[in-house]
């Protein structure tokens, strides 16, 4: 009876041990302080951390594409007549100095140069071409941004005219049979260049 009144008793002191362990909890608030075990009792109004997002862009391929666009270049004399009694050709249309503008369209993602030059065929027959922009005043055509309405656009003027008149230009032409009836005589050739910037 006694052996059954002392195992009780173990019995009983060790379940009162195993049960009465004491509840800790650790620090749930507190960040990296670890002065603040508990956390703070408020948060200040406004109070944050901010870092800042980036994009970084490995390479950016860019493409030219340009148009150059040449409006009809030719020149007109109309009909020809020989006066008798002047002995000279007389043109019955207006006189045939003109101007033609040659359009440049960059369609690229950078901007480009461009510039022209003229040659004439026959340096002897009085005819003058000149051309407004040239290798020695290149000019800048703008790039095209992002959805931009179209390309950016320059234009070249290139000018015929008469060295002294267009009577002797015209006593040249036939006299040497290039200005004959139905037959076109090629006064030069204009070429336009496009380079890049850079």
């Amino acid at each position: 009876m006694l052996v059954k009144k002392v195992t009780a008793a173990i019995l009983a002191a060790c379940l009162f041990c195993l049960f009465s362990t004491s509840v800790c909890a650790e620090r749930v608030v507190g960040g990296e302080n670890p002065n603040m075990a508990d956390g703070v009792s408020d948060i200040p109004q406004g109070i944050g951390a901010s870092s800042d997002i980036q994009v970084s862009v490995t390479d950016v391929a860019s493409r030219y594409a340009v148009d150059v666009t040449f409006p009809d270049m030719t020149l007109s004399f109309g009909d020809v007549v020989w006066n008798v009694n002047s002995l000279a050709y007389e043109m019955s249309g207006t006189l045939p100095d003109g101007s033609f503008e040659i359009t440049v369209s960059n369609h690229s993602d950078q901007p480009i140069l461009m510039w022209g030059s003229v040659a004439k065929a026959d340096p002897a027959d009085g005819i003058l071409l000149a051309c407004n922009i040239t290798a020695d005043s290149r000019q800048t055509v703008p790039r095209v941004m992002p959805q931009a309405s179209g390309p950016q656009e320059a234009a070249l003027q290139v000018s015929v005219s008469a060295a002294s008149d267009w009577t002797d230009v015209l006593a040249y032409l036939v006299g040497s049979g290039a200005g004959a009836q139905g037959l076109t005589y090629q006064i030069g050739t204009v070429s336009v260049f496009i380079s890049k910037t850079n």
